[in-house]
């Protein structure tokens, strides 16, 4: 998959981007019977041993032959030990994982008010610095509403969106950034769209709250404007998108 203006045709590709840029698992038993029959035999009569001869002059009596070494006992082979259990994760770790599973669900909501344009529900996921270039929340809540105005004047529906697994946070200067997986469906005039970016979660408030903005728009630089603390410190993935099959 490329960028989006090298795999799409440009009509579409200015679509996409003005579309995204809105979007945010006993052994059975077996028995055998059988019947032994032993037959009797009558006992014989046994003649006497003879006597041995005496041994000559100057010979010596053989020894009686001593009696065998017992066998030796077995030793028992000891059973197994049960395996060792699992280490459990580290407490840093299981927190990690809480915490990316919070910012999913974050996203989720985020991208879900996005797409039925409800500002109410959006703004508190909107970087501050977003609000302040905008000219304010009515402002903002303007420009989202024109977003969604040309959407329906150029004949695009956005389908759906889907949020994919959170990354771990990672601390840069006390400054928590995520970044969530979306992928964006949408039908166009040309056809459907498969269009995949990152919404870039950042938390200035050891988790408390997150905010959220979309690769699909944003670059590293753009980044830096929103979050200052992060200039230069964030690589982001690009922003891609293909036509269905």
């Amino acid at each position: 998959m490329k960028a989006i203006r090298s795999i799409l045709p440009m009509s579409v590709s200015k679509t996409v981007s003005k579309s995204v840029s809105v979007s945010l698992c006993l052994c059975g038993a077996i028995s055998a019977t059988g019947t032994l029959h032993a037959q009797a035999q009558a006992p014989t009569e046994t003649p006497a041993p003879a006597p041995a001869p005496a041994p000559a002059q100057g010979e010596t009596k053989p020894a009686a032959p001593a009696d065998p070494a017992p066998a030796p006992t077995p030793t028992p082979t000891p059973a197994p030990a049960d395996p060792a259990p699992a280490p459990a994760a580290p407490p840093q770790a299981a927190e990690n994982l809480a915490m990316a599973a919070i910012i999913k669900k974050h996203a989720e909501e985020c991208s879900d008010a996005q797409l039925k344009m409800d500002f109410a529900r959006t703004l508190p996921f909107v970087p501050p610095k977003l609000v302040e270039l905008m000219g304010g929340k009515d402002a903002l809540k303007g420009r989202l509403a024109q977003a969604n105005a040309e959407l329906k004047r150029r004949g695009v529906t956005i389908d759906s969106a889907i949020v994919g697994a959170a990354q771990v946070p990672q601390n840069h200067g006390g400054v928590l950034v995520s970044l969530v997986p979306l992928t964006t469906r949408m039908t166009t005039p040309q056809g459907k769209v498969i269009a995949n970016s990152h919404l870039i979660g950042v938390s200035e408030n050891n988790g408390a709250s997150w905010t959220f903005a979309d690769t699909a728009t944003v670059n590293e630089e753009k980044l830096g404007t929103l979050y200052p603390p992060l200039k230069g410190k964030i690589t982001l993935p690009p922003a891609t998108a293909e036509m269905a099959k």
